[in-house]
């Protein structure tokens, strides 16, 4: 997702952050809880009902790892996992390359919100507990099994779209036909929830129709996302990753001050993102979102180095990388660097490589750059 997104540490080597709106999540689960468990719990009824709500985006990065786990052990790699205000979404780096992988993945999450459900709701009815937790528990175990049931719809971008994605593929022996079909499911799962949102918010309901009804209009973008996926990659199907990087890339010296970086070099080339060298070598890369962040006053005193990203942080791609994969690999990094496994031998600006892709897709949609072999969606997100 786009947006900023606050870092929450690492499990399992996996970053876990929260986009911002899952702050907005986060007051309004909370503040429902409080009224919800007013009775059992008095006074303590919005600690209550905070630590609650935060048990269950615990369980959503937990259905998330499930993802991210099983993917990991099929041999795809999971860059981060990201709250919003929807749920989860882990970010995976390259797609599965079977349909049996593509099910794994996708039902791993569902069987974790499962377990989390019976578990939550054995010990809820165990007797042992009070009410004060009990209750919460009891929550907790229906709302984790109710996640279940709706991310097992069969439709992109839920899991049980992926599942259906899977099984079309296995059926079909072709990718993108099965991404189309999982995509049109998701379109109409979209459209479902749009009109009973309406119905509810005509019928008197109308905080519970819009929530439902916003929940479809983003299972319909986000269906019709993957759909254009295909349609992207069929039409750069042949491109590498070559076509979009140069060598002589735009950089500064570390120890520039910022005050020079910003008048001297932001200002007259346009450019918001440079690679910093340092003794000879590559030692990161600055953005004017990072300087921006620095205090005016302290321009002057501050050189290029001291903000900079450093080369770890960023993207790193193999020079045989295609431009569609380039092209999600890169996520918000302002650049990636291209290797032939020992050495830089250029970097990718990721508005120019955006600008590439959408070339191409304007071409191939005119029929003035015919696509070259069929291709695939590739799956970069598990959504709960």
């Amino acid at each position: 997702m786009n947006g900023a997104a606050i870092p929450l540490g690492k499990i399992a080597g996996i970053r876990i952050r929260a986009h911002t709106s899952w702050l907005v999540a986060l007051f309004l689960l909370t503040a429902s809880l409080s009224v919800e468990f007013g009775r059992s719990t008095g006074r303590a009824a919005p600690a209550v009902a905070f630590v609650t709500a935060l048990a269950l985006f615990a369980s959503v990065v937990a259905h998330e790892l499930g993802h991210s786990l099983v993917a990991r052990a099929r041999g795809v790699g999971v860059s981060s996992i990201t709250l919003f205000i929807f749920g989860g979404i882990a970010r995976l780096e390259s797609e599965p390359r079977r349909a049996r992988d593509t099910i794994a993945i996708a039902i791993a999450g569902p069987l974790v919100s499962v377990a989390i459900g019976v578990a939550a709701f054995g010990l809820a009815g165990s007797g042992v507990l009070p009410a004060t937790v009990g209750e919460p528990l009891a929550w907790l175990g229906r709302v984790n099994l109710g996640l279940a049931v709706f991310n097992l719809l069969p439709g992109l971008p839920l899991d049980g779209g992926q599942v259906l994605q899977g099984v079309l593929w296995a059926w079909s022996g072709d990718r993108d036909r099965a991404t189309l079909g999982a995509a049109r499911a998701g379109r109409a799962i979209g459209w479902t929830f749009i009109v009973l949102g309406g119905a509810r918010a005509v019928l008197g309901s109308v905080f519970d129709g819009l929530w439902v009804g916003f929940i479809g209009w983003f299972l319909l973008s986000t269906a019709r996302s993957y759909a254009e996926s295909v349609r992207t990659r069929a039409a750069v199907a042949g491109a590498s990753i070559s076509d979009a990087m140069v060598a002589r890339f735009p950089s500064v010296a570390a120890t520039t001050s910022l005050d020079d970086y910003v008048r001297g070099i932001v200002a007259s080339n346009g450019r918001r993102a440079h690679v910093v060298l340092r003794d000879g070598g590559i030692a990161g890369v600055v953005t004017l979102e990072r300087v921006l962040q620095v205090p005016r006053h302290a321009w002057a005193a501050t050189a290029v180095g001291d903000v900079a990203r450093g080369v770890d942080a960023m993207p790193v791609l193999d020079a045989r990388t295609t431009l569609f994969d380039a092209l999600t690999s890169i996520g918000d990094a302002p650049f990636a660097f291209v290797t032939d496994g020992t050495s830089i031998l250029g970097v990718v600006d990721r508005d120019h490589l955006a600008a590439v892709v959408g070339v191409r897709v304007e071409l191939a949609a005119s029929a003035a750059l015919p696509a070259q072999g069929r291709s695939a969606s590739r799956q970069t997100a598990a959504w709960t």
